[in-house]
């Protein structure tokens, strides 16, 4: 499920706030995300500005035809990087067609196009996104991709579970009352050696033997 297209905190809707069905809000939001509306008020500087909700929620149609644009073409709708220069590449528009959009169908594409416009009274709002031919020709679908998601979600659990319970290792058997656990015996070169350069120190661990220099 994809959530939260919120690009905006709601600071005051009392009625100080409230002029003709407007409210104070603060601009924030994620480049590359973020509606034209909204970031005309970070490039301004501006700590608040005043919109309606309706405003506020074709900001988040937006979003969501950013995301719907990625999916569809592989691709970010914008190549800017930062606020600014996204406002202004914003302000050109965004073209839903030419390479990367080749199989894509023009219902999809049209339903894209309408999400991202700059003006956010040309963009569809819930009413009319659930009314555009996109959707209405793919929504008998919507039961067969749940049903499929359901399914992965179950086999990547069963997958999860078997693989936890062959990686659990096997309890280890207490050790017996003065049992030692066995050691390598090792050399140790030139480093514990106090004698003559080339000297070998041999130690055997657990008291095998007494070390001695050779």
């Amino acid at each position: 499920m994809i959530i939260d297209f919120g690009l905006s905190e709601q600071l005051r809707a009392d009625g100080e706030g409230e002029r003709g069905g407007l409210h104070l809000f603060a601009p924030a939001g994620t480049p590359g995300y973020a509606s034209l509306e909204n970031l005309a008020a970070v490039v301004s500087g501006r700590p608040s500005f005043q919109a309606t909700a309706a405003t506020m929620h074709k900001g988040d149609f937006f979003s969501l035809g950013v995301m719907a644009y990625t999916m569809l073409t592989l691709h970010h709708p914008l190549r800017s990087r930062g606020f600014a220069k996204q406002y202004l590449e914003l302000q050109l528009g965004i073209r839903c067609e030419g390479p990367g959009w080749e199989g894509i169908s023009r219902e999809a594409a049209d339903l894209v196009s309408r999400l991202l416009q700059k003006d956010p009274d040309a963009r569809p709002d819930y009413a009319a996104l659930c009314a555009h031919p996109f959707i209405r020709q793919n929504a008998s679908k919507m039961a067969e991709i749940i049903r499929y998601r359901q399914e992965a979600d179950r086999r990547d659990d069963a997958e999860e579970r078997e693989h936890w319970v062959r990686m659990e290792p096997p309890p280890e058997e207490p050790a017996k009352p003065g049992e030692r656990f066995p050691q390598p015996k090792r050399h140790i070169r030139g480093l514990l050696s106090l004698g003559k350069p080339g000297h070998v120190f041999s130690d055997r661990i657990n008291g095998w033997s007494d070390s001695s220099l050779l």
